[in-house]
């Protein structure tokens, strides 16, 4: 009765000149996010909020992420990072 969601970039990527370009866009410049995450799976009842903050939770970074997560009830995030 749970719902898991991931977002990452494990698997939609490529590499040029050493530098890995992926799908995740940060809004405020409209390139790939650049944190120091690989991915971030988010546990909760729905489906749809899952899938909302697992992005958000992506662009957020691992503390930032960390910190929503962990005020919101029935929600848990596993993160993998560098």
């Amino acid at each position: 009765n749970k719902s898991v969601v991931t977002t990452g970039i494990y698997q939609r990527y490529f590499e040029a000149d050493g530098k890995i370009y992926h799908h995740i866009l940060d809004p405020r410049t409209g390139y790939p996010c650049e944190n120091t995450l690989y991915s971030d799976t988010i546990i909760t009842d729905s489906s749809l909020t899952a899938d909302a903050l697992s992005t958000v939770c992506y662009l957020m970074g691992y503390g930032a992420a960390n910190d929503l997560i962990d005020q919101l009830e029935k929600c848990r995030c596993i993160v993998y990072y560098k």
